[in-house]
């Protein structure tokens, strides 16, 4: 006897894992052996960080040879909202039956919203009028976004965050449009330059 995964799915039959997702891993099993399979205990392990297995073990009665057994809700899995888009999360399978003790890998990856800025644009919005951005004005920045993700971007949020003391960033909790896979949007900020700076760079972070 000798059990091996023949598929896997996770909730709604996917393949594949959503960040801050929790959800249920069924296996479909095949003996490919010669002979029957008695009592199988299975138990599965990821050393990923920010996957969590609560329940990791299950015990099938049997499988006949050239049979295919389904396991539905066979292990419950949560991730963490930290793990990045296109993320590669190793599993191991560990079978133990008639005597044979032995481990089956499997990948999956991990999907989530993600975005670029692709196109960063700043103006003098409200200074002397010189099109140049003075210390004391307000400067308009337009940044354009793209969703690079896997999923539509939808109740979208944006803040500008200001990583320099002498920049303070005047618009707030700025909603963006519903943003489709791969499609292009414009979100702007109104920024106040502080007075007394030599020109400089200057460092903001988009959230």
């Amino acid at each position: 006897a000798y059990v091996t995964i023949d598929d896997f799915n996770f909730y709604e039959n996917s393949h594949e894992l959503t960040s801050n997702q929790d959800t249920y891993l069924d296996f479909t099993l095949k003996n490919i052996g010669v002979k029957d399979a008695s009592t199988i205990n299975l138990s599965l392990s990821c050393d990923s960080d920010g996957i969590s297995i609560t329940e990791n073990n299950v015990v099938v009665e049997g499988i006949s040879t050239n049979d295919i057994v389904t396991i539905d809700d066979a292990f419950f899995i949560d991730l963490s909202d930290g793990i990045a888009n296109g993320t590669i999360i190793k599993f191991t399978l560990k079978f133990e039956h008639d005597g044979m003790s032995y481990e089956k890998d499997f990948n999956v990856i991990v999907t989530s919203y993600n975005f670029e800025i692709t196109e960063i644009d700043a103006e003098e919005f409200d200074g002397n009028g010189n099109n140049f951005i003075d210390p004391g004005e307000i400067a308009k920045f337009t940044l354009k976004i793209q969703n690079t993700g896997s999923y539509k971007m939808e109740n979208i949020t944006a803040n500008l965050i200001s990583n320099d003391n002498f920049v303070r960033v005047i618009s707030k909790d700025v909603a963006v449009e519903d943003l489709n896979i791969a499609d292009n949007t414009d979100i702007e900020f109104e920024v106040y330059i502080e007075w007394h700076i030599l020109p400089k760079p200057i460092s903001l972070t988009l959230e």
